[in-house]
């Protein structure tokens, strides 16, 4: 009951305080303002008084100017009459310019033409020949007008202004025009003008007056509203004509303003808010530091009460939960100090046994998914001792450990056809689930593309623009990707930002496979891959892995490194891919020490188990045919290949090569044999124009010699003799492959 009669009395004095406040600046605010504009409505009825007299001022002048100028127009005239020398005398005329006491005197003739000018220019000049000269021409059929213009640009010269009177010459046809520089004119309009003499009105200190004409601001002190339209200040029209006070920013200072009209000006009056509200300002804050100072003694106070009968229970509670919410879920809170507190405290308890108890729960739950999930991941990989042909052509291993339940490392390898073995490491960025669907998805795309793609760069240049597209987490892999040619021995990979793997011939050590490296997978779409080529022959062995081997690091945070791996290949005796990778993952346990794993780590090695087919190259032309015939029959025999299987094939082999060397293009040729399965195979390899022999349709035997088209016959017998027949253009080159089939007693099949 104490504590909600505290809390209401605060309330109460807040709000005391604060309708006292608020009524005290409503009225401050409203006195202020009446006063403002009292003072703005004075100052603009003086300046409608001022704008009266000013306005007669101005008209009076003008007036004046003109009835002097026409006088002067006259008297000119008459001079003229009596003194005929002054129509065709320049020095003249110069004479009579004191005497006159203008800037110019002109004489022209009856046709318009000015015969004598104080301007030397001027003299022969035709009055028709601009607006502003052509208007005096109606002297000449009204002697009896009289015309003053306003200073105007003069026809002659429109950069030059004067202002011009003419009358009729009384001595002969013609007229006569004196001019004055407009200087004149306007140092005595400035006397008068309005905008010279209002602008002085001020309102107080911060405050003037506006004269606005025609929708235009065309005088205000300070000078920098003048030739702005009123909108533009803030001031609307309505605003204008509403005869009330009404506000206004301009440049970006707010004002109160008053507005009245008077002849053709509107006439405002403007005061800006700072200067209005100064003494409201002043003296609301006295009255804000005594109500404070108040409100502070009767705070300070009823806290003080609060403070030992509620506050330090809460306090205590608080240390307790935030204990709890630090993770120290056995914390118990123990505030017993009244019945509100004892039953807060056993509700807390409860709940937070509660809460372990769900925690643990969905702990198990989740351990056991991500448990199926690593399965799954794992699954999805290959295994090198259940691969077909695993232990026949090659032998490889792989394998995969993740730093959480599911990693983003991933590796493959399949067959993309009876000759062609793809195998891939990748590294998917970040880890846990994320890096294991991104992982999955990696995977599935890049072994559908390469079931009918056999270039790396390809491969992985189309996997990158498929990856690229609504990749909304913006994660990456980096992958090498190779394709064993199992005939031949030849290797071609590509590399998209993946570590380079270490190849290690039969004579040799261990080195890093160089080649460069492109963007990674997903990174930026449209990006083109560089690929390579190397031979594999029996003994070799191409080791592969990811960052989380040369990146582990042992207590003292010290990288594995790259020389280190490369190190430990070479002193591993056996150069099977099972030994090698149990070699490198013992001493990376041993060089850890027992550190937790951070990074994915995963490893693959591969070594073929047969020599490749024998090589051959020569130029693509007919005197090579020598050569290519030996050579084939040399490795056939020398493999084992029948005599008759042999003469079948050099029929194949010197039709295929006479059509290499005489039409092609190529400047060489690269001829590959072997033997595998009781099988002959022999690969022609040009540089030539790209050309599909099986395209080509078969020739129709039935007719003559004579009625048949040239060409075409000699495939059609090479298809006809070989059991299998396949072309393929690859990296610019025509490829092409014929195998023949035999027993072991040598009889073709």
């Amino acid at each position: 009951m104490k504590s909600i009669f505290q809390k209401w009395l605060f309330l109460f004095v807040l709000a005391a305080y604060a309708v006292t406040w608020g009524a005290t600046f409503f009225l401050q605010t409203k006195q202020a303002e009446y006063a403002a504009a009292e003072l703005i409505r004075l100052r603009i009825s003086d300046a409608k008084t001022e704008v009266a007299r000013s306005s007669g001022n101005l008209e009076r002048i003008k007036l004046e100017n003109r009835v002097d100028a026409i006088a002067k127009a006259r008297s000119f005239a008459e001079i003229v009459r009596d003194n005929p020398k002054a129509s065709t005398d320049r020095n003249e005329l110069l004479r009579l310019l004191k005497v006159l006491n203008v800037d110019e005197l002109d004489v022209i003739n009856g046709r318009g033409m000015i015969v004598c000018s104080t301007v030397k220019e001027y003299i022969s000049y035709d009055m028709g020949g601009a607006k502003q000269s052509a208007e005096f021409l109606e002297l000449l059929s009204d002697p009896d007008k009289e015309i003053v213009q306003d200073p105007v640009p003069i026809g002659f010269d429109s950069s030059v202004e004067m202002q011009y009177a003419g009358v009729a010459r009384k001595d002969a046809p013609g007229f006569v025009q004196i001019s004055y520089k407009p200087t004149r004119l306007h140092r005595a309009i400035d006397m008068a003008d309005i905008s010279n003499t209002v602008v002085k009105f001020r309102i107080g200190r911060s405050g003037g007056i506006l004269l606005i004409k025609g929708g235009i601001v065309t005088a205000s002190e300070p000078p920098v509203y003048v030739g702005r339209n009123p909108f533009e200040l803030g001031i609307t029209d309505e605003e204008l004509s509403s005869g009330k006070l009404f506000d206004a920013v301009m440049d970006a200072k707010k004002y109160k303003c008053c507005a009245e009209k008077s002849n053709d000006f509107l006439i405002v009056g403007y005061v800006s808010n700072d200067e209005i509200y100064a003494g409201r300002h002043t003296q609301m804050m006295t009255f804000t530091l005594c109500l404070l100072f108040i409100f502070v003694c009767i705070f300070f106070l009823i806290s003080k009460l609060v403070q030992n009968v509620v506050i330090k229970g809460i306090d205590d509670i608080n240390a307790s939960l935030d204990r709890i919410t630090g993770g120290d879920l056995d914390e118990l809170v123990q505030v017993m100090t009244n019945k509100e507190f004892v039953s807060l405290s056993c509700g807390i308890n409860s709940m937070v046994k509660a809460l372990k108890q769900a925690i643990a729960e969905a702990k198990g739950r989740i351990d056991a998914e991500l448990q199926v999930a690593k399965n799954i991941q794992h699954s999805a990989l290959p295994e090198a001792d259940r691969f077909a042909r695993n232990g026949c052509d090659f032998e490889l291993n792989a394998e995969m450990f993740t730093a959480k339940e599911v990693g983003g490392d991933f590796y493959d390898f399949f067959f993309a056809d009876d000759d062609h073995l793809v195998f891939v490491v990748a590294d998917v960025s970040g880890k846990g689930i994320p890096a294991a669907l991104f992982m999955m998805k990696c995977k599935t795309l890049i072994n559908s593309i390469a079931e009918t793609e056999h270039s790396p760069a390809a491969i992985l240049e189309e996997a990158n623009n498929r990856l690229c597209e609504n990749n909304d987490t913006e994660m990456f892999v980096t992958v090498w990707l190779g394709i064993f040619e199992i005939s031949t021995g030849t290797l071609r990979f590509a590399n998209a930002g993946h570590n380079l793997p270490l190849l290690g011939r039969a004579d040799g050590s261990f080195e890093y496979l160089s080649g460069t490296s492109g963007l990674v997978l997903a990174g930026m779409d449209g990006m083109k891959y560089k690929e390579f080529e190397t031979k594999l022959d029996l003994g070799d062995a191409i080791f592969l892995y990811t960052d989380g081997v040369t990146e582990a690091i042992d207590g003292d945070e010290n990288a594995y490194g790259d020389e280190r791996l490369k190190d430990v290949l070479n002193g591993c005796s056996d150069r099977m891919p099972k030994a090698l990778t149990e070699h490198v993952l013992d001493d990376l346990k041993l060089f850890t020490k027992g550190e937790p794993q951070f990074d994915d780590v995963t490893l693959l090695a591969m070594r073929p188990l047969n020599h490749p087919m024998k090589e051959f190259k020569t130029s693509a032309s007919l005197e090579s045919h020598g050569a290519v015939m030996s050579f084939v029959e040399g490795a056939l025999s020398e493999l084992g290949c029948p005599a008759q299987t042999i003469t079948e094939i050099d029929i194949a082999v010197d039709e295929i090569f006479a059509n290499i060397a005489n039409y092609s293009g190529a400047s060489g040729a690269i001829l590959s044999c072997g033997v595998k399965d009781m099988t002959a195979v022999v690969s022609f390899s040009d540089d030539g124009a790209p050309y599909d022999p099986l395209q080509n349709k078969d020739p129709s035997i039935d007719l003559d010699a004579e009625e048949r088209e040239i060409g075409g016959l000699g495939i059609y017998i090479v298809k006809k003799i070989m059991d299998d027949i396949k072309y393929e253009y690859r990296n610019g080159r025509n490829n092409l492959t014929i195998k023949k089939k035999f027993t072991e007693s040598g009889e073709v099949i």
